[in-house]
């Protein structure tokens, strides 16, 4: 391969530049902790903002046929988002359906009119706002300890996100970029920004650690594990592989102490009340299998019946279980081809003769986050749409590459 993939290495486009920053900080705006306008929070005006301002360059990149776009990954999404919008049609809550349906398709256009521009540098910008918001974060402990900390008998930090675990998202996220780029300085026995990618892992897992996001301090290790193996060679890589074996045999074995650890001794001890969740969910869901309740329906207060007497989620806490309540089968069905249809491509991707990209492994914690948490359903989430640039962008650099090698 003819391309590399530095990861703190200022970057050189100015048009790179400012189309992923407004997209990042955009798709952002949907779940930082913001302030309301009477009844009605700014985020979702703000996000809006964002992408209009894109939309036309988008479209002219699109229309120029800059780049070339992966077809699988853009027509199951493009199928996934048509079934959300469809869905109003039978949605207990019509407007939240179609509203939250046409942002996927917004975050699609701009997204495919974004993959003509260097994943590496859309990967740099992504590291550097999230560790703003990881700083802003701390800042926000220190002067407002009431507003940085979700309270449940214990303290998580969720500065200035909407909850720990849109925290958390970024920091194991940002924590994987930047081991990853620890892992390849290693197997080339270089000091190439050593010292700053070490600061920028350690600041990114202590903050992941004040979530008390547990899960994701799991996924992200085992993902961390399988960089090591990766990228790696000789001693550290059979080290690595030993590590990734050891540490899947723990979590494998130790099921019933994870729930109890993960519960944090709350009444329901049961991955936080997690199970009862699924169930009640799963229960309300089978009265509509095949369509499910429309999109984005789950926290409408028709539903709030469901968990009378206990903790009223805002979500099912599983990608698949919110699916099925809100598209029904042929919904979770379709996400699930999307979520496929990202790794199998992010699995071609090649970071020079280092192993896969990083964004795979990034793409691999989201959806491993999908068991216990939700990134990919119910709306349109920051992570899930920088995921979506990062994986078309990675498409048109392998086969431009694979292009070039050829000629």
């Amino acid at each position: 391969m003819k391309y590399d993939y530095p990861l703190l290495r200022a970057t050189s486009s100015s048009s790179t530049a400012w189309y992923v920053t407004v997209f990042v900080l955009a798709s952002l705006c949907i779940q930082l902790s913001l302030f309301r306008i009477g009844d009605s929070r700014v985020n979702y005006p703000l996000t809006i903002i964002g992408y209009l301002i894109l939309f036309p360059y988008a479209a002219f990149n699109i229309a120029k046929m800059k780049s070339r776009v992966s077809t699988t990954l853009a027509t199951s999404f493009a199928v996934y988002a048509s079934f959300c919008f469809a869905s109003a049609l039978w949605s207990t809550d019509k407007s939240a359906s179609i509203s939250n349906a046409s942002l996927l398709f917004a975050c699609l256009l701009i997204s495919i009119g974004g993959a003509r521009y260097d994943p590496a540098q859309t990967r740099v910008i992504f590291v550097r706002i999230c560790l703003a918001v990881m700083v802003l974060s701390w800042v926000s402990l220190v002067v407002a300890p009431g507003y940085a900390l979700q309270e449940k008998g214990f303290w998580r930090l969720r500065g200035i996100m909407s909850h720990e675990f849109e925290l958390g998202y970024l920091a194991g996220s940002s924590m994987l970029l930047s081991f990853a780029g620890l892992a390849r300085a290693m197997s080339r026995g270089t000091q190439e920004r050593r010292l700053i990618l070490t600061l920028v892992f350690l600041f990114s897992a202590a903050t992941l650690l004040a979530t008390q996001t547990r899960t994701l301090l799991v996924y992200a290790a085992l993902c961390a594990a399988l960089i090591m193996v990766s990228y790696t060679r000789g001693r550290i890589r059979i080290i690595s592989i030993v590590s990734l074996v050891i540490l899947t045999s723990i979590v494998a074995i130790s099921v019933g102490y994870l729930e109890d650890t993960f519960s944090r001794g709350e009444s329901d001890a049961s991955l936080s009340g997690r199970t009862l969740i699924w169930a009640r969910t799963i229960a309300e869901a089978e009265s509509r299998p095949l369509l499910g309740h429309g999109y984005s329906s789950f926290i409408s207060p028709i539903y709030d019946y469901i968990w009378t007497g206990n903790y009223r989620p805002p979500h099912a806490h599983n990608t698949w279980v919110m699916s099925y309540f809100e598209v029904g089968i042929i919904g979770a069905t379709l996400v699930s081809i999307y979520l496929l249809s990202q790794i199998f491509v992010l699995r071609k991707t090649k970071q020079g003769h280092d192993g896969l990209s990083p964004t795979f492994y990034v793409a691999l914690f989201c959806t491993m986050t999908g068991m216990t948490s939700l990134i990919f359903g119910g709306k349109l989430s920051p992570m899930m749409a920088i995921i979506l640039i990062l994986t078309f962008q990675e498409y048109n650099v392998t086969k431009r590459s694979l292009r070039e090698d050829k000629g």
